[in-house]
């Protein structure tokens, strides 16, 4: 069961997730700083929210199309049929 660290006031409290809404409800003011891990007992903090593109295609100004055939420098290749040999 992780343990989440919390901080009120400048002060760090680790809180069960038990005893996390208990916690919350008491301290309304109580700020996320990461989850402890287990082995290392060190916080693992939260990164900063990333910001993932929610606009559609059609918002784009470029849209990267596939690569044609000519664009990746594919050349036919030439007859590869053997010219028949003469066994007799």
């Amino acid at each position: 069961m992780p343990v989440k660290r919390y901080e009120v006031d400048g002060n760090p409290y680790d809180v069960s997730e038990a005893k996390e809404q208990e916690f919350l409800s008491k301290f309304n003011n109580a700020v996320l700083i990461g989850v402890l891990d287990e082995d290392t007992n060190y916080v693992i903090t939260q990164d900063e929210p990333q910001d993932f593109p929610t606009s559609t295609v059609e918002d784009a100004d470029a849209v990267q199309q596939p690569m044609t055939a000519s664009q990746a420098g594919y050349v036919e290749p030439e007859d590869t049929e053997l010219a028949p040999v003469d066994t007799s």
